[in-house]
């Protein structure tokens, strides 16, 4: 029979300009879980031969059970193995359907407690994820190298795909402009890409840094964080903006970057005067239907569109004439076959002249 535990694992969130943000991972007093599935419910399986880690440090050893999780649903369990002289879980995902996000949870038997993984996944049927020499990592709670920059270091060799994002850094409203700054990619704890701060010029806003990042997966799917040390503030910045590793994808450009952390707050350009402000996105998450509002002071045309987490356009909303007062747009989101829609995490970004903002929306059914 299937389960369900009794701390349910924490679902894909997001917010801020391009991304979601990501598990809470954390601990809970349990007694033993008693999870387990039963394979003879699903259709299809994937593989997951994994290495755990708890804080930075790997577990070795018996006594620990890894299970995956779809919504709180057990789609899978393992015990450790040993494999030399190192431990490995052979894991079993199961699911009726692919794209399905899966979280994974920890049980440790001396502690008598959960620890909640910080990747998410998405199912693959028939997908192999790691082998024994070479297992993928699973992290629980968080390795202190993500706080220490001098140890943002990643083995491309080790990866067999790769994509790209361009990025803009907004904090507090203002562009970093921080020659010495660094950004790194993450998925969990682990580091799939640096890039160092590349300094240009935008009309109206300065001098501010550009940082041109390549990632590193194996997989699609792998959700994506950010992280960046400004040695000018001395300050790690950890985003709450992630995105999907996949494969090939290209994500902004020079003159239309990925902005992350708080938006950026520009001089007036000409042709957005009277732009919108006042940006809301109402109910959120969302199930039938979303509705966009804003208002305008009269005198910008605005464009309204749909993006996915991936950063791919979903939907062209139009140009809304620059009336003055309140404007709201709304999307059906109806859970039919064509549906643009379906269950996920959403950006709508309104443009006025060269002025834009972002705001995220998730689909939940």
């Amino acid at each position: 029979m299937n389960s369900k535990m009794n701390l349910k694992p924490p679902l894909l969130l997001a917010t801020a300009s391009v991304g979601i943000a990501i598990c809470l991972c954390g601990s809970a007093h349990a007694q033993d879980p008693g999870w387990e599935t039963d394979a003879a419910a699903f259709q299809y399986s994937m593989t997951v031969t994994s290495a755990v880690f708890v804080d930075g440090e790997r577990v070795d050893g018996p006594g620990y059970v890894l299970a995956a999780f779809v919504d709180g649903e057990v789609r899978g369990v393992a015990e450790p193995s040993d494999v030399g002289q190192k431990t490995v879980f052979f894991l079993t995902v199961f699911a009726n359907e692919n794209g399905e996000p899966i979280t994974f949870g920890i049980y440790d038997a001396a502690a008598d407690s959960i620890r909640l993984g910080e990747q998410l996944l998405r199912f693959r049927s028939n997908g192999i994820l790691g082998i024994p020499s070479a297992p993928y990592r699973l992290d629980a709670g968080v390795d202190p190298i993500v706080n220490d920059p001098t140890s943002w270091t990643v083995d491309p060799a080790s990866f067999g795909a790769t994509m790209t994002a361009t990025v803009r850094v907004g904090i507090d409203g203002e562009p970093l402009a921080d020659s010495n700054a660094k950004l790194a990619a993450f998925v969990g704890s682990e580091v799939r890409g640096t890039a160092p701060a590349t300094m240009i010029t935008v009309p109206n806003d300065g001098t501010s840094a550009l940082f041109f990042l390549t990632l590193f997966a194996n997989v699609d799917g792998e959700v994506v964080t950010l992280r960046i040390s400004s040695p000018a503030t001395d300050t790690i910045y950890t985003f709450k903006d992630v995105f999907e590793f996949a494969s090939g994808e290209r994500l902004g450009g020079p003159d239309s970057p990925l902005v992350v952390g708080s938006p950026l707050t520009t001089s007036v350009d000409p042709a957005s005067a009277g732009g919108p402000t006042a940006f809301s996105v109402f109910p959120n998450p969302a199930a039938s239907v979303v509705h966009l509002a804003w208002h305008s002071d009269g005198g910008a045309t605005v464009r309204v569109q749909t993006f996915d987490i991936r950063g791919r356009k979903v939907e062209d909303l139009g140009e809304i004439a620059g009336s003055s007062g309140h404007h709201e747009l709304s999307i059906d989101l109806a859970d039919n076959p064509a549906s643009r829609y379906p269950p996920g995490v959403y950006f709508v970004r309104w443009t006025a002249g060269r002025d834009a903002t972002t705001t995220r929306f998730v689909v939940a059914r």
